[in-house]
């Protein structure tokens, strides 16, 4: 990962050390990110949860929106100074950003660089010349790109603001997902991409922009993809099925599923909505969210969410129907009573019937999430008597054993 940083930044400058995320400061975090016009500046090292937050909200602020800190200019004074940000960042570490639920992974392009090893001579000798020349300088190439300066000023707008709208065009399209602050990071090096290939004949890149954008739109797909899997909200969902898994959530008691062909939902206190599906049923799923976020906070302690931000987080989920004011709940109930007559002990099932509000979610997205909720069956009423000899286990016959 170094070498290849090393490698992009090697046209500006050579062999300047790398800044590291978890030794240096704070304040030399900021003086570097400043120190530096329009030149990449590589920080190493970075990890979600070792490096300060300071760091880690400045990072959010620089690569997207190129924020730098407020402070005051002096000790006495009242005038604000903000450090600006003129560099660059390339972030290296052994794991993607999801801190904050993926507050910095949603404004940075994540490329994966795989270990390998094995080496052939002929990239043994392309590696050991690349690094030569950079050792020797490569300010010729800088000067080439700057004189074609004027060229971005006047089309890059344009190009940049046709390349959202085609990207995520055609992402709809194919039937796959994004973030919007994704395709707008991806965008920059799509647009330039095709201002290059239009007008700097003399110069071109070693790919056409057409293998550029389909790659482009993999990488949007992929990294929204990865996102979406690791978000809070989809851990949420992620929890409900593993501990429905293990029956610690159960169906008709913390949630239900029903195929009907309308909802009606609470818009307010007073005010409802119906929601049909012009003819056509839906399988719904209806969710207590109250009975299950206790348990999901206690294992989440630190990533948890709110429950305010939890239904927040759900009204933009593409599963979310709405509130729903009141729906029947039936479950069992398992309990053990002894007959005084008989001295037996009896495991006895009933069913348990609660009206109780909820929220209503399209079970075909959650199934297609990879959340099961429908492993189990609720049985009839039953009664279990387990001094009986019926249900006793009994004995296996088998050929080899002994007669005693």
């Amino acid at each position: 990962k170094s070498r290849i940083a090393e490698s992009i930044r090697a046209p500006f400058m050579y062999g300047a050390p790398l800044f590291n995320l978890n030794s240096g400061t704070d304040a030399a975090f900021f003086t570097t990110m400043e120190r530096f016009c329009d030149i990449p500046v590589i920080f190493e090292e970075y990890n979600d949860y070792q490096i300060s937050d300071i760091k880690f909200q400045g990072l959010k602020a620089a690569v997207y929106d190129g924020e730098g800190k407020q402070k005051r200019k002096d000790a006495t004074s009242k005038d604000i100074d903000v450090s600006k940000i003129l560099c660059s960042p390339i972030l290296l570490g052994q794991e993607g950003p999801e801190r904050d639920d993926g507050a910095l992974g949603n404004r940075v392009v994540q490329k994966h660089v795989p270990k390998k090893d094995d080496w052939t001579n002929e990239e043994v000798l392309m590696y050991t010349d690349l690094k030569d020349r950079e050792r020797d300088g490569l300010s010729n190439i800088v000067l080439e790109i700057i004189r074609r300066k004027p060229i971005v000023h006047k089309h890059f707008a344009a190009y940049m603001r046709d390349a959202q709208k085609q990207v995520k065009k055609d992402i709809q399209k194919e039937g796959g997902i994004y973030q919007t602050r994704i395709i707008n990071t991806v965008s920059l090096f799509i647009a330039i991409s095709k201002i290059w290939e239009d007008f700097v004949k003399d110069l071109p890149l070693p790919f056409t922009f057409a293998d550029f954008y389909e790659d482009a739109k993999r990488q949007i797909t992929r990294q929204s993809e990865e996102l979406s899997t690791s978000n809070r909200l989809s851990i949420f969902f992620n929890f409900i099925g593993m501990e429905h898994a293990q029956g610690r959530i159960m169906s008709g008691r913390e949630f239900d599923i029903a195929i009907v062909s309308s909802v009606t939902i609470q818009i307010n206190r007073t005010e409802t909505e119906e929601i049909c599906w012009d003819g056509e049923s839906k399988k719904v799923l209806y969710m207590i969210i109250t009975d299950i976020i206790m348990s999901y906070q206690k294992m989440h302690n630190s990533e948890s969410l709110k429950l305010t931000t939890l239904r927040m987080y759900l009204r933009d989920h593409p599963a979310y129907i709405g509130q729903v004011k009141s729906h029947k709940f039936i479950y069992q109930v398992e309990s053990w009573k002894n007959d005084p007559a008989t001295g037996r002990n009896e495991r006895i099932i009933e069913k348990v019937e609660r009206n109780t509000s909820c929220i209503a979610l399209d079970y075909k997205v959650i199934y297609a999430m990879g959340i099961d909720l429908e492993r189990s069956k609720m049985t009839d009423q039953t009664s279990l008597d387990i001094n009986s000899p019926d249900n006793l286990p009994q004995p296996q016959n088998d050929k080899n054993d002994l007669p005693f």
